[in-house]
């Protein structure tokens, strides 16, 4: 029985490992929840898509998604991107410029915003050569 519980509890270890984090802030009308994006690596010159997860209230008009403190020598295409409602996520795509120096792990800031809540999440941008 011990050996059951075992495996049970490692196989949901590695499960949620693999999931994007989420946070969830109250609203005056339910819940707004951003889900990260997956930890990603850029080579000087690439472009790449993310995505930014959104779970709202059903009343919810427009959230807006944005990501802070980038490293230097990489931009987003948009940023403070309105999800109209109904809307689930919010793609950006990152660029490392040609200038952009290598980074390992740096901490990015993704947030989405309604009305005067704002639910925040992390993840980790690196830059290789």
């Amino acid at each position: 029985m011990k050996w059951m519980s075992l495996v049970v509890a490692a196989a949901l270890a590695v499960g949620l490992v693999g999931c994007g984090g989420s946070n969830t802030a109250q609203t005056d009308d339910g819940k707004l929840t951003v889900t990260k994006p997956s930890d990603t690596t850029l080579k000087v010159g690439e472009d790449k898509t993310i995505t930014v997860g959104i779970k709202r209230p059903d009343t919810a008009e427009d959230v807006t998604v944005s990501l802070s403190n980038l490293p230097s020598g990489v931009s987003v295409d948009k940023n403070d991107l309105k999800v109209a409602k109904g809307g689930t996520k919010a793609e950006f795509i990152l660029k490392a410029d040609k200038d952009a120096k290598e980074v390992e792990n740096h901490v990015v800031t993704v947030a989405s915003k309604y009305k005067d809540t704002t639910a925040k999440e992390e993840f980790k941008l690196s830059v290789k050569k």
